[in-house]
Formats: structure tokens, sequence, C-alpha cells
């Protein structure tokens, strides 16, 4: 896919869930990039966001769509398991949201599993 198209669905996407936000009565805003560039996303041999945190976070989200669309044709790139270690790291990012600073337990036990999970299946490949 294209960094046009990319970029093209992410700016759907946003407008997805303003209407959803918009239609359930949510006061949470998404966190929008203001653009999407090749160099936001580094260099071949090194890649990575620029993005802020909480732009990131939203992007999460997006990223896992599409992670589930493209995986099987990603298989040479891991898609699969890409997609795993993605939403372990969504659930880490769940149970924060809802348990706030401090967390019960269950959920940091919770959590260091997924954290765990998402460790063993990127660190084959990132």
């Amino acid at each position: 896919m294209g960094i046009n198209a990319m970029r093209s669905r992410l700016w759907d996407f946003y407008k997805d869930v303003r209407a959803q936000n918009k239609k359930a009565g949510k006061k949470y805003t998404i966190s929008e990039l203001n653009n999407l560039t090749l160099g936001m996303l580094g260099k071949e041999a090194k890649q990575h966001l620029r993005a802020k945190a909480g732009q990131t976070k939203d992007l999460t989200c997006f990223v896992l769509g599409l992670l589930r669309e493209h995986q099987d044709k990603l298989v040479e790139y891991h898609g699969r398991e890409l997609l795993m270690a993605g939403e372990s790291i969504w659930e880490v990012m769940q149970i924060m949201r809802n348990n706030g600073r401090v967390l019960p337990h269950s959920a940091q036990q919770e959590n260091y599993l997924n954290y765990r999970s998402h460790s063993c299946r990127s660190s084959g490949f990132l």
C-alpha cells in the first residue's frame, strides 16, 4: 500500500471515529496526525514513526485494522505475528485506560502477560 492510499484510509478512519464518538455522545476526541508522509515513517533501514504519544496511541487501532485486513499478504513480513504482537500492546493500553495509574494486582498480571506476549511475538523481526 502506498503512502497516499494509507493517508486516505487514515483520514477515513479518523472521520469514522469522529462520527461514532458523536453518535455515542462520547467526549473523547481522537488525536489526529496533521499529515502522513514517508519521512514520518523513517528510512527503510531504520523504520520508526514520528508522532506524538496521543497520536501514536490512536494510530494503533488503525494499524491493527490494516494488519487484520492484510496479514495474509504479509507472510514474508510475519503479518500474523505482527498482528498478535499489536493486539497484545492494544490490550495493555486498554488495561491502563480502564484502571488508571494504580493497577490492581490482576491488571498487573494481565499487563505482564500481554507485554511478554508482545515481546515473544515481535523479538524475531523487530
